[in-house]
């Protein structure tokens, strides 16, 4: 078969999609240095390889100042699992960066926002004349989880409803640690949440947009970030929080 007759190939699997976006970098970047710049993207990319050693990443895609990952359950036994490691993963990340801000001496971004889905995908892999490709992962739960990230304040994990419910249901594995220090909490989006989730994302099922939780590890929020991760809504959105209370 030549290069020209080669097909594109797609399968479909469940999967753990997570994606992780530094808040702020944009406004950020402009008031830096371009050395600080480069050095927080290589803080990034740097992290990503560490946690992908570290927590069986099945795939990966560096996005400049955050990073996609995935996790499919044939590798780690269950869909569960997979969740348990995307979840390790997020909150190792936030536990690194909270350090790497004390080894630089300039402003650095609030920290990385975390949106998790899980569901089935398509594994795509498109061979072109000349061109090979990388496998790549699309459908809805890709693009749930990038959209849920907008959700997540600095330290913030936010949670789709299918990863809620297979947290709830298998808890025991997920949550839950015989070391009190480990164990994650579900959290439900208060009011003000759920009216800046109905203004701001769009492209999700009323499931997630309704079914979402944002997910805490209390030893680590209490005793480093100190912030429960939920979205900081911009000024101009508290003005219009009383008026908008009506519209829901």
């Amino acid at each position: 078969m030549t290069p020209a007759q080669k097909k594109s190939t797609g399968q479909k699997v469940e999967c753990v999609a997570l994606f992780a976006d530094l808040r702020d970098f944009s406004h950020w970047s402009l008031e830096a240095t371009s050395e600080q710049v480069a050095t927080v993207v290589k803080m990034t990319y740097e992290r990503l390889l560490k946690l992908k050693q570290a927590y069986f990443i099945d795939f990966y895609k560096p996005l400049g100042d955050g990073f996609l990952a995935v996790w499919e359950p044939d590798r780690h036994g269950s869909m569960p699992n997979a969740l348990k490691a995307a979840l390790v993963t997020a909150f190792n990340l936030h536990k690194e960066y909270h350090y790497f801000r004390k080894t630089v001496s300039f402003r650095t971004p609030p920290g990385f926002g975390v949106g998790i889905a899980c569901g089935e995908v398509t594994k795509v892999r498109a061979d072109l004349p000349g061109e090979r490709l990388d496998t790549d992962y699309v459908g809805y739960p890709m693009n749930c989880a990038a959209r849920l990230q907008t959700l997540a304040g600095p330290f913030g994990v936010t949670l789709d409803a299918a990863g809620v419910a297979m947290a709830q249901a298998n808890s025991h594995l997920i949550l839950d640690d015989t070391d009190a220090s480990r164990e994650f909490v579900l959290n439900a989006p208060n009011e003000d949440d759920m009216i800046y989730a109905r203004r701001h994302v769009k492209g999700v099922l009323d499931t997630d947009l309704n079914g979402f939780q944002y997910v805490t590890w209390p030893e680590m929020q209490q005793r480093l970030w100190m912030t429960d991760g939920r979205i900081a809504a911009p000024p101009s959105m508290l003005a219009r929080r009383a008026s908008d209370r009506s519209a829901y």
